[in-house]
C-alpha cells in the first residue's frame, strides 16, 4: 500500500535585494546602530540594548546549523501495541 502524503505549501525564495536588505539591517543592528522596521503599514526606528561590547563585529566567525529535526509525517510514529 503506497502512502499519498499531502503537498505543503512552499514559500516562495527570497530575492537577492530582500537579502540584502536583511543583511545590511543585521550588521548595522549589531554595529550599535538604529535601523528601520516594518511591519505591514507601520513603520519604526529600532535598535538592540546589548550591542556595543558584547558582540564582536570585527572578527570573522563560523555559523553551525543543527540537521533539520524530522516531523511526524516523516515516520516518527509507531501503530499502537508495536514498538
Amino acid at each position: 500500500m503506497r502512502v499519498v502524503r499531502p503537498r505543503r505549501a512552499r514559500r516562495p525564495p527570497v530575492t537577492t535585494a530582500a537579502l540584502e536588505r536583511f543583511t545590511a539591517a543585521l550588521q548595522g543592528l549589531c554595529a550599535g546602530g538604529t535601523v528601520e522596521y516594518r511591519e505591514g503599514d507601520r513603520v519604526r526606528d529600532i535598535r538592540l540594548l546589548h550591542a556595543g561590547p558584547h558582540v564582536n563585529t570585527t572578527d570573522p566567525s563560523s555559523s553551525w546549523w543543527p540537521p533539520p529535526s524530522p516531523t511526524a509525517d516523516e515516520g516518527l510514529t509507531v501503530p499502537l501495541g508495536r514498538a
